[in-house]
């Protein structure tokens, strides 16, 4: 007997092996690889796919970053300029305000001097009676019988030596 393996080789034997491994590999790759390869290409192309979207998401999103700064800044200057009117409102609205309380202050002090200025000159009529009364009772005393022109007019020589 011969251990020798190369001798004990039959070409059926390697043709049975070769077949074998040849409908092996076939049915490997049908119902095998075929199925895991199509797996794989569907991943590879939901992997691309998500990878387009992430990417188009991404410029989406700077576009709309970009487009939201823009409208903060225009709502912050529409903001300021709100502000500036109704500050510039407010100004002229206190200005109008304060000119109208200064009319009405002069107006005040006017009626008021008036009013002061009549009272005087009804105090400063009823002193110059009464002090004509006084002189006139006071020379009626002294003198006797006395001008009544004569009091009033050493009355009110008196008031305007008195008043300058």
């Amino acid at each position: 007997m011969d251990l020798n393996p190369i001798n004990q080789l039959d070409w059926r034997v390697i043709l049975a092996a070769m077949a074998i491994f040849t409908l092996t590999f076939l049915a490997m790759r049908r119902y095998y690889f075929a199925p895991f390869i199509e797996v794989m290409e569907r991943r590879r192309a939901f992997i691309e796919e998500a990878d387009r979207k992430t990417a188009e998401a991404e410029e989406e999103r700077e576009r709309a970053s970009a487009d939201s700064e823009k409208m903060l800044a225009e709502a912050r200057e529409r903001a300021e300029e709100i502000v500036r009117e109704a500050r510039e409102a407010t100004e002229t609205e206190r200005r109008r305000m304060l000119g109208e309380a200064s009319a009405r202050m002069g107006e005040t002090l006017e009626a008021g001097r008036r009013k002061i200025a009549a009272e005087r000159d009804a105090e400063l009529a009823n002193l110059h009676s009464q002090a004509v009364e006084c002189v006139r009772l006071a020379c009626a005393k002294i003198v006797g019988d006395v001008d009544e022109r004569r009091v009033i007019d050493a009355v009110d020589s008196r008031i305007a030596r008195r008043q300058t």
